[in-house]
């Protein structure tokens, strides 16, 4: 090496392993160190800093051809994990690196300027455990967060970094240099981030010092100028390249992943047909499919191995399995589908007639009505339409209040089981007081949006194998609506913290919370404001007022 005391020294990851795996080789391909039986004192006769990797690199002489080749596939790589991660701390990026193994020499081409002024080659020689890289201009250390590189500089720079790095024109120059005229800020490379131009503080300082060096000579002054904007113009020629260039590389990069990728999903679907079910894959539609492929085990970009395929086999084939129990039921049910779907398009004909929205029931709380229960359970013989349902079109109406009642009472238990007095008053629903709260997505609801909660409607899925006809219709109502009929199954309790919240907020606007309702607190649409960030600036809240605040 050029400098071998001004190097930095770096343990490749995997040469631990590349070692141990030339001392397990067989007879036919012996090799240098220790044998099978004797412990390997790694440290001992780890080379030191100040030898070259020419010196270990004799060790591995003996080793043939094709272990030779293995070596540099598996140095290459981890080449490539430095060079593309990046490291987390600001770094430079390695262009020209070089894998020495005896007589194979493993080029990595890391873009077009490799040989050039601004972007010297690393030169990172491999022997048998050691890398020496050139000195960097900040410490390199790896991290997979730090993608972006600034060949400006050719430097990896994080946020943090970037802000101690980095700097804009009027912070690194006098007010004396801007009376000279010369432009500064075209003598040295430029990154923009944002609205400005940053340029880096080494490179600012030197720049200032040979300003400095020949300010009282015009000639020289116009020179440097010169000679400084002439390189910076190659600077941005250049840097254009190898952005172009990385931009290929990522493009390459992923569409190695995705070839991978697909040729798992491949082999994985190949797998399926030893066990009957590859055909399920074909049945699947297209969300179904596209739920399958984005499976962990489907989707890693890592080739499927037998050790990997004993891995997910088991995973793998329970959810093949439950897919096909779920779709011969789907077909078993089928003729209940149908007859779900003809009910949801009546229940929509309803609906546009304008009634109480909050007095709807959803579409399976609908079909689990006794009477309409009783059309959609008729034999499977039987030809169910929508005239079907024509002497129930009037019933309707009747549906939705029994429902709205039943609903109403169970909300009204939930309170007297908190031990609320008065809890079986029905009006006190209608309070701007009460809250029920739902543990399954932490939200805080009043009456009557309760009715039409998402977790309350969506609590218990199909049955794995129903043996009634009412467990029969309940998985057709999930597959056709995905809804369940409203149940308490989320956990809703009555929410606490808020009343005495709402009860202040009520008070506030002259009002009494005993019996003033949330109708009349919607009405009134009142705006709150908080004294104490009112100091700072002015902030306005709708009612109800957030209880974190």
């Amino acid at each position: 090496m050029d400098d071998p005391s001004g190097m930095l020294f770096l343990v490749l990851r995997g040469a631990e392993e590349v070692t141990g795996r030339l001392q397990q080789t067989p007879d036919d391909h012996p090799v240098a160190g220790p044998s099978r039986s004797e412990p390997s004192n790694k440290r001992r006769n780890r080379p030191s800093k100040g030898s070259s990797g020419a010196a270990s690199s004799s060790k591995i002489q003996k080793v043939s051809t094709g272990h030779r080749a293995r070596i540099g596939r598996r140095a290459s790589l981890n080449i490539r994990n430095v060079t593309s991660h990046g490291p987390a701390q600001c770094g430079p990026h390695y262009e020209g690196i070089s894998c020495t193994f005896d007589d194979s020499n493993v080029e990595i081409d890391l873009g077009p300027s490799k040989n050039n002024e601004l972007f010297p080659p690393a030169g990172l020689s491999c022997g048998f455990k050691r890398a020496a890289i050139r000195k960097p201009a900040l410490l390199a250390h790896l991290s997979p967060r730090v993608q972006r590189v600034i060949w400006e500089y050719n430097l990896r720079c994080c946020k943090s970094c970037f802000e101690q790095q980095f700097v804009t024109l009027d912070r690194f120059t006098s007010r004396d240099l801007w009376t000279l005229d010369i432009k500064l800020g075209m003598m040295i490379p430029a990154v923009s981030r944002g609205p400005g131009l940053y340029y880096y503080v080494k490179e600012a300082m030197k720049l200032v010092g040979d300003v400095e060096l020949v300010r009282n000579n015009e000639e020289k002054l116009r020179a440097l100028e010169a000679e400084c904007i002439q390189r910076t113009k190659e600077s941005q020629i250049k840097t254009e390249e190898m952005e172009q260039w990385h931009d290929l590389q990522l493009v390459g990069r992923t569409q190695e992943i995705s070839q991978i990728r697909q040729k798992r999903r491949t082999d994985i679907i190949e797998k399926l047909a030893a066990y009957d079910l590859a055909s399920e894959v074909d049945l699947m539609d297209a969300v179904q499919r596209e739920t399958l492929m984005n499976q962990p085990w489907m989707k890693q970009a890592k080739p499927l191995t037998d050790r990997v395929w004993e891995n997910i086999r088991e995973q793998v084939l329970n959810y093949i399995n439950n897919f096909r129990e779920s779709r011969l039921s789907r077909e078993r049910h089928s003729h209940f589908i149908d007859r779900v779907d003809i009910l949801k398009r009546v229940i929509l004909n309803y609906v546009t007639r304008g009634p109480s929205p909050e007095c709807i029931p959803g579409v399976p709380d609908f079909a689990m009505h006794p009477r309409i229960r009783a059309i959609l359970e008729q034999p499977e013989d039987v030809v169910v339409t929508g005239s079907s349902f024509t002497d129930l079109e009037s019933y309707l109406p009747f549906v939705s209040l029994d429902w709205f009642h039943a609903v109403r009472n169970r909300l009204l238990k939930i309170i007297h089981g908190s031990g609320h007095t008065n809890a079986l008053r029905l009006e006190l629903l209608e309070l701007a007081t009460t809250w029920f709260f739902c543990p399954s997505c932490n939200k805080s609801l009043s009456f009557p949006r309760v009715l039409h909660h998402y977790c309350a409607q969506r609590q218990g899925g199909p049955f794995p194998e129903p043996t009634d006809a009412e467990g029969s219709l309940w998985n057709a109502i999930w597959w056709s609506t995905s809804q369940t009929p409203w149940n308490c199954r989320s956990e809703l309790t009555y929410d606490r913290r808020y009343p005495p919240i709402a009860a202040h907020l009520v008070s506030l606007c002259d009002k009494d919370p005993v019996s003033t309702t949330a109708q009349t607190m919607d009405d009134l649409d009142p705006r709150f404001v908080c004294i104490r960030l009112s100091r700072e600036f002015e902030t306005v809240q709708s009612s109800p007022l957030n209880s974190s605040h």
